[in-house]
């Protein structure tokens, strides 16, 4: 016989209940809790808006770098994500370990800049080729690329979401670049019914983490002592993420790089709009850096064991330090950060089986699998301690679908979405009607996901979205009605999607081609405007 006990504690009993992240001296933020990977201390952090800043725009733009509470003089020359990817690429001299949704070998990292003063190095190759001459100096390059099940080498090569797998896999064969294609699948149960909707559901289930790992010189070190340098965020290394924040949708179209996967038969012989490409990255040095190095460790140790990967021992006797053992400096631009992750025991090693030992690494167990969440938490954590406001980022906005509407003749059941963050949202304005205090969450999210508008998928990511909005609205309404408010629910929840609109430059090349006349493609022409795609995870309270 099992016995179960459940007691209910309401969330404001949580001493960080609504304080934000407090700055004061004796006030300690000790980041997420109970998670895999601990907050850590004194790293380096330059955060990265979309994949570059064009060099005539130093001048107007500030560095995304974080600044101390102190000082607001931070008025630097901008930091570009894809220029320094590539330049940590170049100066690697023992690895690089790069984890993708997609990694597509015919991008170029460095594309050319009128404005900028001096060449780059590797600004003539493409990544992949890049790669093959690291990887030929002795450098060792390893690949870890989602396996899209939907392409194969011989049917179809392109497969449902274009990543290129087969491409990149059969560019670095034979080579000294190892690449390897990783699969995500569903939980796979033991009947039938379930391992049929495992089936069928691989195609939705992706790695989608992105992740440059290389070894790099150590700032202010000597004796040739090295370090490590993380890249990971939103960008992957592939066709159509290369952007700025003028967001051009004709005015700038690329021929070795046109991306337009809205509009059937979209092509650069037809002309724009492109679609724009929002986006954030961020590059980490110290201990956070190691952590991602980790992470790629455990993913590629699943698929191939230690082959090829460097162990610890390996890494010291190439002078590669790990940060506890050097001399930190007093240095203000030094700052706590934490890693977060969604990834289960299948596609990470290491996982420990018991419930009791998983615990105590902040995992959670499934019937199945032992899962790492901690991504969840930390959005939980950060709502919950929110005082004023949230603004987020997202490529989608679905979620919490134990308490959508079923009226409409959809078994909620059957969606999956189930994670917390919407009702989390909903709960924390309802809270704060209650109190009689001021709290608007703001939501940014594309006007639709990428794909043609109409298709079945993308109508259905819609709808799915619409369901978790309702829900939203509707806590919120009944929160104002018992409090007797007559305020707008959009006062305390908005969602905006971004555009934008070109009047035709007089440089504009004119395409030797046309869409279809009345297509929607024909239409935005005409019209002169498109959405912003926004790609970003992002949230902020």
């Amino acid at each position: 016989m099992i016995h179960v006990k459940f007691q209910f504690f309401s969330v404001k009993r949580d001493e960080h209940w609504s304080k934000g992240i407090q700055i004061r001296p004796d006030y300690d933020f000790r980041g997420v809790p109970n998670t895999y990977f601990a907050q850590r201390e004194n790293c380096r952090v330059t955060l990265y808006a979309d994949a570059h800043v064009p060099h005539y725009d130093d001048v107007n733009f500030s560095v995304f770098t974080p600044f101390h509470h102190r000082r607001y003089q931070w008025q630097e020359p901008a930091r570009r994500c894809w220029e320094d990817i590539s330049h940590a690429i170049v100066n690697a001299q023992h690895f690089i370990y790069i984890a993708g949704w997609s990694i597509y070998v015919k991008i170029r990292l460095v594309r050319p800049d009128p404005a900028r003063s001096q060449a780059l190095p590797g600004q003539d190759m493409i990544l992949g080729d890049l790669l093959k001459k690291k990887a030929g100096e002795g450098v060792r390059v390893l690949l870890l690329v989602w396996d899209d099940r939907t392409s194969s080498e011989y049917i179809h090569r392109v497969g449902v979401m274009a990543t290129h797998d087969e491409d990149t896999r059969k560019f670095f064969a034979n080579t000294a670049v190892e690449c390897v294609l990783c699969p995500r699948n569903a939980d796979a149960g033991s009947e039938l019914l379930q391992d049929i909707e495992a089936t069928t559901r691989t195609t939705l289930f992706t790695h989608h983490q992105k992740t440059v790992i290389a070894d790099c010189e150590l700032q202010g070190g000597s004796d040739g002592k090295r370090s490590i340098v993380s890249f990971l965020g939103g960008i992957d290394l592939c066709d159509g993420r290369y952007d700025t924040r003028e967001h051009s949708v004709f005015r700038k179209l690329d021929k070795e790089d046109f991306h337009q996967p809205n509009f059937p038969g979209a092509s650069f012989v037809k002309g724009g709009p492109r679609e724009p490409w929002h986006d954030i990255h961020c590059r980490l040095e110290g201990q956070a850096s190691w952590d991602v190095l980790f992470n790629f460790e455990q993913r590629w140790m699943t698929l191939k064991g230690r082959t090829a990967i460097f162990s610890k021992k390996e890494l010291e006797d190439r002078n590669i330090i790990q940060p506890q053992h050097l001399t930190v400096s007093d240095d203000t631009e030094r700052w706590k950060v934490q890693i977060f992750r969604s990834i289960d025991g299948n596609d990470a090693a290491g996982f420990p089986r018991d419930p009791i030992k998983a615990k105590e690494l902040g995992l959670v167990t499934g019937k199945t699998h032992v899962i790492d969440r901690s991504i969840q938490d930390a959005y939980i954590n950060a709502i919950r301690r929110a005082k004023n406001f949230i603004y987020i980022e997202n490529q989608y906005f679905l979620g919490s679908s134990y308490g959508w509407n079923d009226g409409s003749g959809i078994k909620l059941e059957d969606i999956g979405a189930i994670h917390l963050i919407p009702k989390e949202l909903s709960l924390k304005i309802v809270s704060k009607i209650a109190a009689g205090e001021r709290f608007t969450v703001y939501v940014v999210i594309p006007m639709w996901p990428e794909g043609e508008p109409g298709s079945e998928s993308v109508q259905a990511i819609l709808d799915w979205q619409r369901r978790t909005m309702e829900m939203m609205y509707v806590d919120i309404a009944n929160a104002l009605k018992a409090a007797n408010l007559s305020a707008d629910p959009r006062e305390y929840l908005t969602f905006f999607c971004l555009g934008n609109r070109e009047v035709k430059g007089s440089d504009e090349i004119t395409p030797p081609e046309k869409p279809s006349p009345g297509s929607d493609y024909a239409r935005a022409q005409e019209f002169r405007r498109f959405m912003i795609y926004v790609h970003s995870k992002m949230m902020i309270g």
